[in-house]
């Protein structure tokens, strides 16, 4: 799954990126905390296919479709 796939008010962890993605846009992804093993929460989902919101180290991010598809993830288990 990728980053896009995340429901809101889930988490995920990344697993990498997606070999076309550019190594400038994949290194400027790891400044700002998406690095692989990094904790992803989707706060929000836009209507029309819009940026979605990410937080990731306390920090909020919108990503628009083309960029999130290119991240790879995993859904972070829930415990109760």
């Amino acid at each position: 799954m990728n980053l896009w796939d995340v429901l809101p008010s889930r988490k995920a962890i990344v697993k990498g990126f997606d070999p076309l993605m550019s190594v400038d846009i994949q290194n400027r992804l790891m400044d700002l905390g998406f690095s692989k093993n990094a904790v992803v929460e989707c706060v929000r989902h836009t209507q029309f296919s819009g940026p979605r919101v990410f937080l990731v180290h306390q920090t909020l991010y919108a990503l628009e479709k083309s960029l999130a598809e290119l991240i790879d993830a995993e859904h972070v288990q829930e415990s109760l």
